[in-house]
C-alpha cells in the first residue's frame, strides 16, 4: 500500500530545503507552476544558460509499508524493493505533481532513462514499518542529470539513500540527446532571469 501526503512545508533530510511539493493521496496534487508550460514534442534544447537559471527543484515526497512478499530470508526488505520504491516514488512525482503519466510523457520527443542507480543500505527496513521516500532532480546537465533519493523511517531516521544518474534519449534516434527546455522547466518552481 502506498500513500501519499501534502506536505509543503516538509524537509528533505540534509537538504535544509523547505520548499516542498509533495503528493496528496485520493485527489488533485500540489505541483510546480512550471507544469502549465507547453509540452510539446520536439521543444528548444536547453543550454548552459538556460540550466544556470533554474532554481528551487520540485520534491516528490511518497510514504510505503513493507509488505510481506518484499522482505528476504532475514526479515529485511531485499535488496531489489528498495530500487522498486524509489522508482515508484519517481513515477507518483511525476503522475501527481507534474501531470506527467505515461500518456502525457508520449508529447514529448525525449525519453528519460535510467543509466546507473547507486544504492546505499544504512539501516534495515522490516515488515510493515511506514518509510517515506524522497526525491528530486539536481544536476542537470545538457543530456543528463542525477536524482538524488532518501528514504527515511517515521521517525525520521535515513534508512537508504539512491542516486539515479538519468540520460536524456531521443525517441526516434535511440541516442542521448539534450534536454528540451520545456521538459525540464517541469522539473523546477523557479527560472531565475536572464
Amino acid at each position: 500500500m502506498t500513500k501519499v501526503e501534502t506536505a509543503v512545508d516538509a524537509e528533505m533530510p540534509e537538504s535544509g530545503s523547505r520548499n516542498d511539493t509533495s503528493l496528496k493521496q485520493g485527489g488533485t496534487a500540489e505541483r510546480s507552476p512550471a507544469a502549465d508550460t507547453d509540452a510539446t514534442p520536439g521543444g528548444n534544447p536547453v543550454t548552459s544558460g538556460f540550466l544556470a537559471r533554474l532554481n528551487d527543484p520540485v520534491r516528490f515526497r511518497s510514504t510505503h509499508h513493507a509488505r510481506f512478499a518484499e522482505l528476504d530470508p532475514f526479515g529485511h526488505l531485499n535488496t531489489n524493493s528498495y530500487l522498486g520504491y524509489f522508482t515508484e516514488n519517481r513515477f507518483i512525482g511525476h503522475r501527481d505533481c507534474l501531470k506527467l503519466d505515461l500518456k502525457a510523457m508520449m508529447r514529448f520527443g525525449i525519453e528519460p532513462h535510467i543509466r546507473k542507480a547507486d544504492l546505499d543500505f544504512i539501516r534495515p527496513v522490516l515488515l510493515d514499518q511506514e518509510f517515506t521516500v524522497e526525491s528530486y532532480l539536481s544536476d542537470a546537465s545538457l543530456d543528463a542529470c542525477t536524482v538524488p533519493c532518501t528514504m527515511v523511517n517515521d521517525s525520521g531516521k535515513l534508512l537508504a539513500t539512491c542516486t539515479f544518474h538519468i540520460v536524456c534519449v531521443d525517441k526516434k534516434t535511440r541516442r542521448p540527446c539534450k534536454w528540451p527546455e520545456n521538459f525540464l522547466r517541469l522539473f523546477y518552481h523557479q527560472l531565475l532571469p536572464e
